[in-house]
């Protein structure tokens, strides 16, 4: 098991959980017991938290995350996780840190497979128009 999100609070946990399965990634809630107790804590130590099953699912489940998390936001400009710029980037991964980030407009070439930012008229990697494209 691998732990994909930190939750506020159980309801939230459950959300998430919730969302990950529905879109077929095995998820549980750990440690919503121990929130009920955590008045007076400093830190998330008792937050309920959400792992995946299976840590082959970790990336693809950090991704729908971020698309809930960040619906209807503009591409980020910088890694949350280590600060890196991420503009003009090909796929969506900090290349500094690893970390996973939600673009909402962007686009998968048919001809090769690769996610291309919406303002790219042609493919990046392969020169494909983007006519011949697919929603990424």
């Amino acid at each position: 098991m691998k732990r994909v999100w930190s939750a506020q609070n159980l309801p939230e946990a459950i959300l998430i959980r919730n969302h990950l399965e529905a879109n077929g990634i095995e998820a549980v809630v750990q440690g919503e017991y121990l929130s009920a107790g955590r008045v007076g804590f400093a830190g998330n130590d008792t937050n309920p938290t959400v792992c995946v099953v299976n840590e082959a699912d970790y990336e693809r489940a950090c991704r729908l995350i971020a698309e809930v998390e960040h619906k209807g936001e503009a591409n980020p400009t910088h890694c949350e996780n280590c600060g890196y710029n991420l503009t003009g980037l090909p796929k969506p991964r900090c290349p500094e840190c690893g970390q996973p980030f939600y673009r909402p407009s962007c686009w998968v070439c048919s001809t090769c497979g690769e996610e291309n930012e919406e303002q790219f008229t042609t493919c990046w990697r392969c020169s494909a128009p983007a006519d011949e494209r697919k929603p990424g």
